[in-house]
């Protein structure tokens, strides 16, 4: 082929696929081609920080705000982390999303004045739980399916021969480019859907964060009264071999019968069998406290807090107006009410034919010289008009608002039974401390001096001390229970620190998976693909 038609033909292909560009934004191929500038979406935050530094902030249609970034900048800088749990204050922010960590703290960091610290212990596990790193690829991977759904379609070359051996000549043979001309803002449109998707991973991960720090909590007060429970046994060892010895020395005075020895060491026995009972169940829960951390084992030490401290009252409405404010279901459940609306959006602008526009440079051997062609071409919206598909989005858009409604009396529910159980467990506390704890020693302190003056009988001294030993551990179960559910309160209703972070949210009857397209699970909206969409 002649170097002239070659040049010509490669010219034309070039400005059909630049021109063709021109139609990602109504502001020019600087604002969006991919080669010049790079879009990512912001969070409300970062949008008013980007504002008030004074860089572009570009808007998509029915969705986030994005920044403009340098051409240079990857596609894995891109995500932008998700925002903090408000009650959760001493965050490093030190996971990656690439399987490492940093700046943990290392086992005899947790040691201060003597015990475990739950400050610590919140910190390290931010730090080491794999669950969280999961959360923040699920980020990624929105944000990756985000970038895909709005990509042009790339251009189409290859070689064209026509009327070969007419005439005995090569007929005419060369190159032909064609380029799909996207219309109605499609691309835009499958990005404004894709980017409350974003939006929902972000929530997704920021209800994973609440997971981690509500179990740690959970967990440390359990281990906090295992310990408890073991520092109570031990006194009471104290105080059955104090009776052991009392009933020892009154049997040689011959005061009491040998009996009262036996069942002495009876009773010391079943104080034995509490006390390494307490002891296992203090290790258990060590254990159970090390995986949330992401350790191999927790240190032997102490922890430093205290289970009887005073609970405040709580009242149902205002603890309920903080958890509308603040729960990342609800603001999850709100995005894909968005992307619900976005999605039908794009399906509404579907109908509209792209054009598909085929340029051909060829050289007539028969007469050297050049030949051109040009085509264009539109597909007829007379059969498809994608009735099916924006039916289905108008009914996933009243689904996912529906879901709301739901989710929001699905907390209230769960909220009542929290605050239930918080105020149950808080009147047996108080009830415990001042009444049936003081009247428990009073009445052991007075039939030990009874049955050491031979005044009260040994059988009333074992119950009376059976009596104080189940009181003192019922306490230290209902301080747990207390603490516990004040961590479901003020927690926002979220657990399950190891779980996976679709099983976070689905507690609630919401989540998102793992795997798939941009879209998914999106309160019934139908799943972006992760190519462009342009048909």
């Amino acid at each position: 082929m002649p170097n002239r038609s070659r040049s010509r033909l490669l010219l034309a292909a070039s400005l059909l696929s630049c021109s063709s560009c021109a139609n990602l934004d109504p502001a020019g191929p600087e604002a969006t081609a991919p080669w010049l500038k790079a879009c990512r979406p912001v969070s409300r935050s970062e949008q008013s920080a980007a504002e008030r530094s004074g860089i572009r902030t570009v808007s998509a249609v029915g969705g986030p705000q994005f920044l403009a970034v340098d051409a240079d900048e990857s596609a894995s800088d891109a995500p932008v982390p998700a925002q903090e749990p408000p009650a959760i204050a001493k965050d490093p922010k030190n996971s990656t999303t690439d399987g490492k960590t940093e700046n943990a703290p290392a086992p005899e960091e947790l040691i201060e004045n003597g015990g475990i610290s739950l400050a610590k212990l919140e910190e390290i596990a931010l730090a080491n739980n794999p669950t969280l790193r999961q959360a923040g690829l699920l980020v990624r991977q929105s944000e990756g399916n985000w970038l895909q759904v709005g990509l042009y379609p790339n251009p189409v070359v290859g070689y064209q021969a026509e009327e070969i051996n007419d005439d005995g000549t090569a007929g005419k043979q060369g190159v032909f480019a064609s380029q799909t001309i996207v219309t109605a803002d499609k691309l835009e449109l499958n990005r404004a859907a894709a980017s409350w998707d974003i939006e929902q991973a972000r929530w997704q991960a920021d209800a994973q964060r609440w997971a981690v720090v509500n179990s740690v909590r959970v967990q440390f007060y359990a281990v906090l009264a295992a310990q408890r429970t073991v520092e109570v046994a031990e006194d009471l060892e104290k105080i059955v071999q104090q009776g052991v010895e009392t009933a020892v020395e009154l049997r040689k005075a011959g005061q009491v019968p040998e009996t009262d020895v036996l069942q002495a060491n009876l009773e010391r026995n079943a104080v034995q069998i509490i006390l390494r009972t307490a002891r296992r169940r203090e290790s258990g829960a060590r254990r159970e406290l090390a995986a949330l951390l992401g350790l191999p084992e927790l240190l032997s030490a102490p922890l430093a807090g205290t289970l009887d401290n005073a609970m405040p009252e709580l009242d149902y409405e205002l603890e309920w107006q903080k958890l509308a404010a603040n729960s990342p279901a609800l603001q999850f459940a709100q995005a894909q009410v968005e992307q619900a609306r976005a999605q039908l959006r794009r399906e509404e602008v579907q109908p509209i034919p792209d054009v598909l526009v085929q340029a051909n440079a060829l050289n007539d051997f028969a007469t050297d010289t050049p030949v051109y062609g040009l085509q264009l071409g539109i597909a007829l919206p007379v059969h498809n008009k994608n009735q099916g598909n924006i039916a289905a989005a108008h009914a996933a858009l009243h689904q996912a608002a529906e879901n709301i409604q739901r989710l929001e009396l699905t907390l209230r529910q769960q909220l009542a039974q929290a605050i239930q159980q918080y105020e149950v467990a808080q009147t047996q506390a108080e009830l415990y401390r001042d009444e049936i704890l003081p009247t428990a020693q009073e009445a052991l302190d007075l039939t030990t001096q009874g049955y050491r003056a031979g005044e009260v009988g040994f059988l009333r001294v074992l119950t009376v001390r059976r009596t104080y030993v189940e009181n003192q551990i019922n306490y230290i179960a209902t301080l747990q229970d207390l603490k516990s559910a004040a961590v479901d309160i003020e927690g926002l209703l979220i657990s399950g620190g190891l779980n996976l972070p679709a099983q976070v949210l689905g507690q609630f009857g919401s989540g998102r998976g793992g795997a798939g397209g941009a879209g998914g699970g999106g309160g019934g909206t139908r799943p972006l693909t992760a190519t462009p969409k342009t048909e």
